[in-house]
């Protein structure tokens, strides 16, 4: 059966709009997984870290993206995402305390 031009085109649309749909929810997924990994390093940063020695916490960052190393790019993007994390976590504690 020879389909129109339109039905062809209405079909392909509709595949992409289909394809679109499943790279969303892909990119969803990632990005859930990626704030778990940030939130895991940081918890696991601030529980076993001396908060005076900024060089051990650089240290233990550094170890939990070795996987990371063939991705420099992701590597640092990640050190920063956990930087962002600490600081942020350790900040609202000291806002709750001050209170």
């Amino acid at each position: 059966m020879n389909k129109t031009y339109e039905e062809q085109q209405k079909e392909l649309v509709a595949a992409g709009i289909k394809r679109a749909e499943e790279v969303m929810a892909i990119n969803k997924e990632f990005a859930n997984k990626f704030n778990e990994l940030i939130s895991w390093a940081a918890d696991w940063c601030l529980t076993f870290h001396d908060m005076n020695n900024v060089d051990k916490l650089d240290w233990n960052i550094d170890r939990i993206t070795i996987p990371f190393k063939s991705e420099p790019e992701l590597q640092e993007a990640i050190k920063k995402a956990i930087h962002y994390e600490i600081k942020k976590r350790t900040l609202d504690s000291y806002l709750k305390h001050r209170d």
